[in-house]
């Protein structure tokens, strides 16, 4: 097969970032160990040549120079590459801004309206004061970075696993809630993907741009642009509506085997969800197996597999499977 490439566009004011973005590019394959098992594809990254980045990066311009910066300098360089996966430098000077001064939020929602997913890196400068810490021969923040710009070009290495019992042309769509509190306010994303089993596919469903009033499935880096172009909070009312569009075309193929993996943070909206019984689930297609997934620290955990150790409790390893409750025969956990 042909090697695959991806393109990424580097905005840096420090030529040591990119120093070590290349360095990172050519050693993911002996270094990341899911890609010592997966060939990674052939990456291309090019420094934007834009002047004044130090200042803007930094936060210490107003908004309105950011806004114009990024809109004439910075987004004609990156559609001159045709590419869509930009990573940014930032650095301890921004991050120690308030949210809403830290340039990272603007510059993500402003490049995301022109189609242009975001990635940031630090540019560290080591403190005279401090001993210098043992050298780690591997940079994981640069290697982490690139691998990220990876999933946001799309590109899966390997296919989605398909569990033998799972019939070909199984379509998984997938419901996650997050919940951001700002200010003693409780912001709501979610996040609804699909994907074929046994395909290297994923899609993401959003509002249409610039029409709240429909939704539609996106390829994975233009679903993402197209969360972070969007300005206004997402309020209850729109996560329903979102939820009950993504069922209605939840599958390619009308008739095809559908799993709706749901998140129980969404039990907020839909009272079914709750670990009481109550009322109120999504409107899942008929014939659809329904998976609820509750990823927490309150979770009660396994204190062993009673099968091979009936006397006491014993660290189990990392045995993949289903285990029955003995306590409540109608709990499952997979591990």
């Amino acid at each position: 097969p042909m090697p695959v490439k991806v393109h990424a566009a580097v905005l840096a004011a420090h030529s040591e970032i990119m120093l070590r973005l290349v360095k990172a590019s050519e050693t993911l394959g002996t270094t990341m160990p899911f890609f010592k098992k997966n060939a990674p594809p052939e990456i291309q990254l090019t420094r934007l040549a834009v002047e004044g980045a130090t200042s803007m990066l930094e936060g210490s311009t107003s908004s309105i120079e950011l806004d114009g910066w990024l809109r004439k300098s910075v987004v004609p360089e990156i559609k001159k590459l045709g590419t869509s996966i930009l990573i940014v430098e930032t650095s301890t000077v921004a991050a120690a801004l308030d949210s809403d001064r830290d340039p990272k939020h603007y510059i993500r929602r402003v490049l995301a309206e022109h189609g242009i997913v975001t990635q940031f890196i630090m540019h560290e400068v080591p403190d005279p004061a401090k001993p210098k810490p043992k050298k780690e021969s591997r940079d994981f923040k640069a290697l982490n970075t690139v691998t990220e710009a990876i999933r946001l070009t799309g590109y899966f290495p390997t296919a989605f696993i398909k569990a033998k019992n799972i019939p070909t042309g199984t379509t998984i769509l997938s419901i996650r809630l997050d919940r951001i509190n700002e200010k003693g306010d409780m912001i709501y994303l979610p996040v609804i993907t699909r994907s074929v089993a046994d395909t290297q596919k994923c899609e993401v469903y959003w509002f249409v741009k610039n029409d709240p009033s429909r939704g539609q499935w996106y390829p994975l880096t233009e679903g993402i642009a197209a969360i972070h172009a969007t300005p206004s909070l997402i309020n209850p009312e729109a996560i329903n509506k979102l939820v009950t569009w993504s069922m209605l075309v939840a599958a390619d193929e009308a008739d095809t085997p559908l799993i709706v993996c749901l998140d129980s943070n969404l039990r907020t909206f839909y009272r079914g969800l709750k670990d009481s019984p109550d009322n109120g689930l999504p409107p899942v297609p008929a014939n659809a197996a329904v998976v609820r997934i509750r990823v927490d620290n309150d979770i009660a955990q396994m204190s062993g597999n009673h099968s091979e150790h009936p006397t006491q409790p014993q660290y189990i390893g990392q045995k993949i499977g289903v285990f029955q409750s003995l306590r409540s025969p109608a709990v499952y956990y997979f591990v």
